[in-house]
């Protein structure tokens, strides 16, 4: 319904049907529906009020005369346009106790469905912050905040911070699930090893060689370690040797370097495991397999430990005991090596000892 002549209600119907109006009485007529209109859309979502008048072309003014009272009630069931003050916070749908309510549906065929750029505030202050709440009013955070799909789900930029930020108080703070691939990838950088980095404890990093290095401390240099492959410098897991290789051996005649004689009573002797085994220098220990063979009676024991240290008397330590004469015995170890690749061997009676090096640690 809209106004005539007169004032009184008339129907869209007969605005279109009557052929007596003259143009300028129509056009009134227009311009007065259009602001009943505009006020509507004003009280249902209030804005700032536009400095520029609209402008309707008589061409049109039959068109919108009879879409008029129609669009006037589609605007009375629509929601209000999301509007705000500035430096105002703006909100969109809202909190439900006990039901599920869509808080923001952004649709669109082609590019960004939502752009949220933030400008001043506080450092800390979010560009776009999403809460999953129990209930209205309450503190306590539970289902999913956010769910993001697609090939690539999220894309995490910073020029000078934190890409992605994970934390709980609780539980984990980020998981990770994939298949086919890995759950978690590392890119490598352009520069191998660690040089030229900042020394932050629980960084992970892989270099252009594809070697995974671990940061334990922010204290000194040499606070990366090196979880794979071999690189002097940093400590890994243990290198194994493709097969056992003969580290010593004291029996006369036999093949290898060293001193080619039965151990005595009490005697201690250095030995060089890395000459005949290729350990890099500066290899923190080494495995190794001890064999006692000639021994001598009533029984004793063999202790071998780092040719580094100083052990004054007796070791109060064994590698390996035997209880009776011509035994033949061997067991394994881990022993400390000096940086040369030396060890000590401490024979309590009468035996040849026989050393063969397993692997390495860094």
């Amino acid at each position: 319904m809209t106004s005539g002549r007169l004032g009184a209600p008339v129907a869209t119907e007969e605005l279109i049907m009557d052929e007596t109006l003259g143009a300028g009485e129509l056009w009134e007529i227009v311009r007065a529906q259009q602001e009943q209109i505009n006020a509507l859309e004003a009280r249902l979502a209030p804005v700032a009020p536009s400095t520029v008048e609209p402008r309707i072309g008589r061409r049109a003014a039959l068109g919108l005369a009879g879409a008029g009272v129609a669009a006037a009630a589609a605007m009375v069931g629509r929601p209000g346009a999301v509007a705000a003050a500035n430096g105002d916070s703006i909100t969109v749908g809202q909190l439900t106790s006990g039901t599920s309510t869509t808080f923001l549906d952004i649709q669109g065929a082609a590019g960004d469905g939502l752009h949220v750029k933030r400008f001043g505030g506080q450092a800390i202050d979010s560009a776009l912050r999403v809460e999953n709440l129990q209930a209205e009013g309450t503190a306590v955070l539970t289902g999913v905040g956010l769910t993001v799909r697609g090939q690539t789900a999220i894309i995490a930029d910073s020029e000078d911070g934190v890409g992605l930020r994970a934390t709980s108080t609780k539980n984990y703070g980020a998981t990770f699930e994939g298949e086919g691939t890995g759950q978690i990838r590392l890119i490598p950088s352009l520069v191998r090893g660690t040089n030229n980095l900042l020394d932050e404890p629980g960084s992970l990093r892989v270099d252009s060689a594809g070697d995974l290095y671990l940061c334990t401390s922010s204290a000194n240099s040499g606070t990366w370690v090196k979880l794979n492959g071999q690189t002097a410098g940093f400590r890994q897991g243990p290198t194994f040797l493709p097969v056992s290789t003969r580290g010593y051996d004291s029996r006369t005649g036999s093949a290898g370097s060293g001193l080619k004689q039965k151990f005595a009573a009490a005697e201690t002797r250095v030995v060089n495991i890395a000459t005949d085994t290729g350990i890099p220098a500066g290899k923190s220990a080494a495995i190794v397999n001890i064999t006692v063979t000639n021994t001598a009676a009533p029984g004793g024991f063999v202790s071998i430990y780092s040719g580094a240290v100083t052990v004054a008397g007796e070791p109060t330590f064994s590698n390996i005991n035997w209880f009776g004469a011509s035994q033949n015995l061997a067991n394994s170890a881990t022993v400390a090596i000096s940086p040369t690749g030396t060890i000590k061997i401490y024979a309590s009676v009468p035996t040849d000892v026989l050393i063969d090096v397993v692997g390495y640690y860094d």
